[in-house]
């Protein structure tokens, strides 16, 4: 029983890893609105996954650590996330049961309240952002979804890590 825990945590933190990795990889100035939140993605997978072992003061830490890789402002990513985990927590039920479709459109919102909080702290700074560049992640996300979460499932399984 504690390995299977043990081998979930180790996928969980090596799935992080690689997102942060993913999230400053040099993109095309023209393409890097269309980059997907992958951390947000990550963690509302592994809640939904493994609910006892990630929570809100987990997605805050993780929160931190892509504040401080992507050199945003302490905290802006680290506030979106710690939302859009709870929001998560309280629909999990509900989002174990949905279809992929209504995933994908449970998903679209969630990072797009996301991005709307990043949005939100970019104005405060008072920084320039345009408008149609925050829904692009939101559309790229949810269309990512099921593979994402498809290709994790088999990853999950193929490991035999618990549900």
């Amino acid at each position: 029983m504690e390995g299977g825990k043990l081998n979930n945590s180790w996928l969980i933190g090596f799935s992080f890893l690689v997102a942060l990795v993913l999230m400053v990889y040099p993109l095309p100035l023209d393409w890097r609105w269309l980059r997907p939140e992958l951390m947000c993605l990550l963690v509302i997978y592994w809640v939904l996954r493994f609910p006892q072992l990630l929570g809100v003061g987990m997605a805050f830490v993780l929160g931190l650590v892509q504040d401080v890789v992507q050199g945003s402002l302490l905290g802006q990513h680290a506030l979106a996330l710690v939302v859009t985990i709870y929001i998560t927590q309280l629909s999990i039920h509900r989002l174990r049961t949905y279809g992929t479709i209504q995933q994908m459109m449970w998903i679209f919102a969630l990072v797009a309240m996301h991005e709307l909080f990043l949005y939100w702290v970019s104005m405060l700074l008072g920084r320039e952002a345009l408008f149609a560049y925050f829904w692009a992640p939101a559309l790229i996300s949810a269309f990512i979804w099921p593979l994402l979460s498809h290709g994790l499932d088999r990853l999950c399984w193929v490991m035999r890590l618990g549900v």
